[in-house]
């Protein structure tokens, strides 16, 4: 069962469809939830953990301040982690989880070991890999940066713009894992520069990758269909 916002059919009829279509073909389940403020539920709903069981956060993202109704509220459930998070901010794979430093500067409160040992215990993973946050992205999405590809490797956006810096803590961050990078083209990286093509989907055997309408899609979409090789890549 995956849930999509109700929004998203609404506001976006023909991206929906193709997933809708794609969905049914393939016997995936769905829902539609009703109430959302905005299209993108993975950062405002409850975590899902390894166990099957539901955590729930503080949704207050400082990118929102000016535009409060697009911020969607729900009830926090008895298993809180006691944080602010974005859920785009959590991409696990098991019991290891990938988060942007971000989540330091958004819990002032607590030290950077707290703040570990709350997500290590509350939803029980056994590590936290904090990745170096992109100094323009107001964001800091864990899931628009890298995502896992299994439990050894990481697929990693195309950072070929930013400074020996932040490729350093990234390169120290993921240490022991095998790093497999995005690279988009030149005229990509000069018109464009950004890249949104981590922000899919997975959901049993298929990904739901994001397309733009631009040339790049079609380098992209081969290039998932070599990383993925047990995935079926429904481009929307």
């Amino acid at each position: 069962m995956i849930a999509f916002a109700r929004l998203l059919a609404q506001k976006h009829p023909k991206v929906w469809g193709r997933i809708e279509g794609a969905l049914e073909e393939r016997g995936v389940k769905y829902a539609l939830i009703e109430g959302c403020k905005d299209i993108w539920m993975r950062d405002f709903m409850p975590l899902a953990l390894e166990d099957g069981s539901f955590l729930s956060y503080e949704y207050n993202p400082n990118y929102l301040k000016s535009s409060p109704h697009l911020r969607t509220s729900y009830p926090r459930g008895e298993k809180d982690l006691g944080l602010v998070l974005d859920g785009g901010n959590f991409a696990r794979f098991k019991n290891s989880v990938l988060m942007c430093e971000k989540i330091l500067s958004e819990n002032p409160s607590f030290s950077q070991s707290e703040i570990i040992s709350m997500i290590e215990e509350k939803a029980g993973v056994e590590r936290v890999i904090l990745l170096p946050k992109v100094a323009y992205d107001r964001y800091g999405h864990s899931d628009a940066m890298c995502r896992w590809i299994d439990e050894r490797r990481i697929l990693v956006n195309d950072f070929s713009l930013e400074g020996k810096g932040f490729h350093s803590k990234l390169e120290r961050a993921l240490e022991g894992y095998e790093i497999i990078s995005l690279k988009y083209s030149d005229e990509f990286l000069s018109k464009y520069k950004w890249g949104a093509y981590l922000n899919f989907v997975e959901v049993k055997n298929l990904l739901l990758l994001p397309t733009y309408g631009i040339n790049e899609d079609k380098r992209v979409i081969e290039r998932f269909e070599e990383i993925f090789e047990d995935k079926t890549i429904i481009p929307h």
